[in-house]
């Protein structure tokens, strides 16, 4: 395993007309491979936890979703500037977890919440809320050969009533993940659903 830094942030979308369209290839000093699967509820229901592959080396991953790119739309039409729909994931590396240096690469435009795990094969991951495909749980994986694939996140066995806060709607979906690589190689997701925390 190498020793890298890596940090996911999130900046304003047309901050620079010389960032390169989200799901394009990173420049190959970027970290390697990731790997995602999709979740299962806990018993309790408060968290998510997925089996990481076990034996062998993991199986490429393929896409299921593309990420959007350019600004998005506000909930209900308006302009808004403070939400998903105007910011993007990006990815920046170091060598010692204290000088950071970007790279020209965007995980993906209308996205926020990032969180990114190298996982039990030492696969990169970074888990987003996908405003642009619905505002949902997202996850790009970085390949064996550089490029990322895109995996909708499903969380199932959540409540089915959705109800409101202060007159506005709170989310149909899970947002803000977290997700923790346990030691028995399984993953531990952590997210805010219907108001609540996950």
């Amino acid at each position: 395993m190498r020793n890298i830094g890596l940090l996911i942030y999130f900046g304003m979308i047309g901050c620079s007309s010389s960032d390169p369209p989200a799901g394009s290839t990173p420049d190959a000093s970027a970290p390697a491979d990731a790997t995602a699967d999709t979740g299962s509820p806990d018993r309790d229901g408060s968290s998510a936890k997925v089996d990481a592959p076990s034996d062998g080396p993991p199986a490429e991953i393929t896409s299921d979703l593309v990420p959007k790119t350019g600004k998005g739309q506000a909930p209900g039409g308006g302009g808004g500037n403070g939400g998903p729909w105007t910011t993007r994931v990006r990815l920046a590396t170091s060598t010692d977890g204290t000088n950071f240096v970007r790279k020209d690469f965007t995980i993906s435009d209308q996205a926020g919440v990032p969180n990114a795990i190298v996982d039990a094969a030492g696969r990169l991951r970074v888990d987003y809320i996908d405003w642009g495909n619905g505002n949902i749980l997202a996850c790009a994986i970085r390949l064996s050969n550089g490029a990322w694939a895109y995996r909708r996140v499903i969380v199932s066995n959540l409540p089915s009533v959705v109800s409101t806060d202060g007159g506005l709607p709170v989310s149909k979906a899970p947002v803000d993940p977290t997700v923790v690589l346990l030691t028995n190689a399984q993953y531990r997701l952590f997210f805010m659903f219907n108001g609540k925390f996950y």
